[in-house]
């Protein structure tokens, strides 16, 4: 059973211990019921839960699945990858206001059925190297009026345009499933979430492991602290992008591309949700884990990594040691060194660092 589908199960474990057990009373009654029972699991009283205590309130609901299954679960309702949730988002996310009956589910699984055809059609249209994120020129210009929304008029006129014929129904259907206010229409941002979906759990955890690289060379706090545009841009190795290595742009075109996609709101400032949504966009466009693996360790200088992922980019070494033995010794934390100014004394000091020792002489190794 593929992943996304043994976490529907457990959802649906969930749904079904809570509804018996609060006697099948109404949302308010089913919320409550969640609440007191992670609350017992909350040990700082801080409103919200770590994995660990996740999993006890499960387990104390007598609903149980493989521990990957739960975590996948857990990442679900994660969306700042912090680690932790609110156990009251948590069940009101599991128990939402529009949730009313099986009628109600089947209308929102047909609608992400027609989210798929659109979402492999924009990604065709735009290139998956471009991610979700690319898709927003395109919907952009769908908005005839300029008013960042789209109404079902317009939807169809701008999908039948790039050549995804779907029937009246299923336009209605698109615009119900994310119309959250009953206007009738559908922002453009509502609906690029919908086509991006959730990200795996690694991918998740391999952009976090990113974002504390800067957290830690940069002397931030944490992941509520910011980051400059220009600040980010020095770390970022855009050799490594997969338009620059297709050859489809160049080093620089690249640089100026990845500048303009992030600064949104124009304040030359990123945090760590922006830079999660980022990465959030990428990820809707690439199928292949290990290509995924390989990019962000490659681009973020992370080390690490086993056969095809493993790290290429973090500085390599030839260590000669005193007894004349020669090792090739990968620098594991060069972030922000430039292996073209980086002195002999630099790579020793970051060698010892890591505990390689009795080293008579060090060069870099292309």
């Amino acid at each position: 059973m593929p992943p996304t589908e043994r976490v529907e199960q457990l959802l649906e474990s969930l749904k079904s211990f809570v509804e018996s057990k609060s006697g099948f009373g109404n949302r308010a009654r089913k919320i409550k019921f969640i609440e007191k029972i992670f609350r017992d699991f909350d040990r700082d009283n801080s409103g919200s839960v770590d994995e660990d205590e996740f999993l006890g309130g499960l387990i104390q609901m007598n609903v149980v699945g493989c521990s990957q299954t739960v975590l996948e679960l857990f990442d679900r309702f994660d969306d700042d990858c912090s680690g932790r949730i609110s156990y009251l988002e948590f069940a009101e996310g599991l128990f939402p206001e529009d949730e009313s009956s099986a009628r109600g589910n089947r209308t929102a699984r047909e609608a992400q059925d027609v989210v798929q055809r659109v979402k492999s059609r924009i990604l065709q249209l735009v290139g998956k190297n471009a991610g979700i994120r690319g898709c927003t020129r395109i919907l952009r210009q769908m908005d005839q009026d300029g008013n960042n929304t789209l109404d079902e008029h317009e939807l169809r006129e701008g999908l039948e345009m790039y050549g995804v014929h779907i029937a009246d129904s299923e336009i209605d259907r698109l615009v119900k499933h994310f119309d959250k206010d009953g206007s009738g229409r559908i922002t453009i941002e509502e609906f690029l979430r919908g086509l991006r979906g959730d990200m795996k759990r690694n991918r998740r955890k391999l952009v976090r492991s990113a974002w504390d690289q800067l957290v830690l060379h940069l002397n931030m706090d944490g992941p509520g602290d910011s980051i400059t545009l220009n600040e980010m841009a020095s770390f970022y190795d855009v050799s490594k992008n997969p338009k620059v290595i297709d050859g489809t742009v160049t080093k620089e075109e690249a640089m100026m591309e990845f500048i303009a996609v992030w600064d949104k709101n124009s304040d030359g400032i990123v945090d760590w949700k922006e830079f999660l949504d980022y990465y959030k966009d990428l990820s809707a466009g690439i199928e292949d884990d290990d290509y995924w693996e390989l990019m962000i360790r490659n681009a973020w200088h992370l080390s690490g990594g086993e056969g095809w992922c493993e790290n290429t980019t973090n500085i390599r070494c030839l260590v000669t040691y005193s007894d004349g033995s020669q090792r090739i010794v990968e620098i594991t934390d060069d972030f922000g060194v430039s292996r073209s100014t980086v002195s002999k004394r630099r790579l020793i000091e970051m060698l010892h660092k890591q505990g390689v020792s009795d080293i008579a002489d060090v060069s870099l190794h292309m």
